[in-house]
C-alpha cells in the first residue's frame, strides 16, 4: 500500500489516472475517494480540484444511468477530507458524515424515486408469495402493514448507510496513507484518542432510540446517526488494546467477530462508544493504580 501511496503522490496525472480508472468500476470506486481524499488532506482542496475533476466524469455518467453510489462516495469523501484537514478532528468529522448522509438520502428520493418503488415491489411480491407470510396471524398481519409503511424509508436509509460507511472506509484509507508517506505513526495516535463528545453522542443516541417513535420517516437516518458511534466503538477497541500492549492477535479476533456476529458487534460497539464519551474508559486506563 505504501507503493500505491507513494504512486498517487507522484503528481496530479498519476493521481488523476489512478482514481478515474478506480472511478470506472462501482466495486474499486472507494480507492477513487481515498485516493482524492490523501491529495486533499496533503494539498488542500483548491490544489486538488486538477485530479477530482477525473474521476468525477465516469461517476456523472453513472449518475445519469441511476446509479448515485459512486459520485456520492467521491463527493462525500472530498467534503470529509477537506473538513478534517482543516479542523483536524475525527470526532467532528464523523458528526458531518451523518449532516453529509442526510443529503444523500434526500438525493436517492429526489433522483430515484422509481428505484426504491421497485425495491419496496420486489420485496413485497416475495414475501407475500413465501410460506412464512400465509401462516400469519391476523395480528401479525397488521404488524406486517406497519413494517410496509418503514419499508421505503428503511431501503433509502440502507442505501444512504452503505455510502457513508464507504466514505468513512475511505477516509481512514487516505489518512493512514498520508501517515505513512509523510507522518509515521500520526494516523495510529490519531485513531486511538477518538472519543466522541457527550452532547454529540448523547444526541445521536437519543435520536437512535426515538427517531422512529417522533415520525416514521425518521427511520431512514437511524443507521447514519449510529456511524459516528461504531467507528468511536472501533476507536476504544484499538486505543484499550494499545494502553494494555495486548498482542495484535486480540485485533485480529476482534475483526473475525465483527464478520462472524456482525448483528451482535455493532450494536454493542455503538453503546460502549456512547458509555465511553460519558465514562472515559480510556482515561481510566491511563491512571496508576493506588500504591
Amino acid at each position: 500500500m505504501r507503493a500505491l501511496a507513494e504512486f498517487i503522490m507522484r503528481g496530479p496525472k498519476q493521481a488523476a489516472l489512478f482514481a478515474t480508472l478506480t472511478a470506472i468500476a462501482p466495486l474499486t470506486s472507494w480507492l477513487s475517494a481515498a485516493t482524492l481524499g490523501l491529495v486533499v488532506l496533503r494539498q488542500g482542496f483548491t490544489k486538488a480540484i486538477q485530479v477530482i475533476i477525473w474521476p468525477l466524469l465516469p461517476a456523472l455518467y453513472f449518475a445519469t444511468q441511476g446509479q448515485l453510489d459512486v459520485i456520492t462516495t467521491l463527493l462525500c469523501t472530498v467534503a470529509l477530507a477537506h473538513f478534517l484537514r482543516k479542523s483536524v478532528s475525527w470526532a467532528m468529522t464523523l458528526g458531518l458524515s451523518v449532516l453529509l448522509g442526510v443529503l444523500v438520502v434526500f438525493s436517492i428520493k429526489l433522483i430515484t424515486p422509481n428505484l426504491l418503488a421497485t425495491i419496496v415491489e420486489q420485496f413485497n411480491t416475495v414475501w407475500t408469495q413465501s410460506a412464512m407470510y400465509k401462516q400469519l396471524s391476523d395480528d401479525a398481519l397488521s404488524l406486517q402493514t406497519q413494517i410496509n409503511d418503514l419499508l421505503p424509508h428503511i431501503v433509502v436509509g440502507l442505501l444512504a448507510f452503505g455510502s457513508m460507511m464507504l466514505c468513512i472506509v475511505s477516509l481512514i484509507v487516505a489518512r493512514w496513507w498520508q501517515s505513512i508517506l509523510f507522518v509515521p505513526g500520526g494516523f495510529r495516535e490519531e485513531f486511538h484518542a477518538l472519543r466522541l463528545p457527550s452532547w454529540l453522542s448523547s444526541g445521536l443516541m437519543a435520536f437512535i432510540i426515538f427517531g422512529i417513535e417522533i415520525d416514521k420517516s425518521l427511520a431512514a437516518f437511524v443507521l447514519l446517526a449510529s456511524l459516528p458511534l461504531f467507528f468511536a466503538g472501533i476507536a476504544l477497541v484499538h486505543g484499550s488494546l494499545a494502553k494494555k500492549q495486548m498482542s495484535k492477535q486480540w485485533l485480529i479476533l476482534f475483526y473475525l467477530a465483527q464478520l462472524l456476529f456482525l448483528q451482535v458487534m455493532y450494536p454493542l460497539l455503538v453503546i460502549m462508544a456512547f458509555l465511553d464519551s460519558l465514562l472515559n474508559f480510556r482515561g481510566r486506563l491511563q491512571q496508576k493504580p493506588p500504591v
